[in-house]
């Protein structure tokens, strides 16, 4: 009875615990067909939510406003760089932003460097 007790404990508080991890994954691809190094920034939606009500003053609306979801975009980007391995940046464009379900996405973009080895975050 005590280890089910443990389990069901276990159970109920994993969700909860879950959820206090704010994260994000970037994907970075090297796309041969453009020639661009594409990153792709994933947000859970509801961490995003967050997020910019600590980062921006005022009435936040991540979900349906445009311009508050470009702001945030803009933030994300303001806050990546690439370099090659030897040090050199790699200038990002933005390519857009968008919800998705439960994620937010945040899209950059930069054209492959010639005779590039590798990459590195700044």
């Amino acid at each position: 009875m005590r280890f089910l007790l443990i389990i069901v404990c276990l159970l109920v508080a994993a969700p909860i615990e879950a959820h206090q991890l704010k994260s994000s994954v970037t994907t970075v691809l090297f796309n041969k067909r453009t020639n661009n190094v594409e990153l792709m920034h994933r947000f859970y939606l509801h961490d995003t939510e967050h997020a910019v009500g600590t980062l921006f003053e005022g009435k936040i609306d991540i979900i349906s406003n445009k311009v508050d979801q470009q702001r945030f975009a803009k933030y994300v980007e303001s806050h990546v760089a690439l370099q090659t391995l030897s040090g050199e940046p790699i200038p990002l464009s933005s390519v857009g932003a968008q919800v998705d379900g439960k994620f937010f996405w945040v899209y950059q973009e930069a054209p492959i460097p010639q005779g590039i080895e590798g990459i590195k975050n700044e």
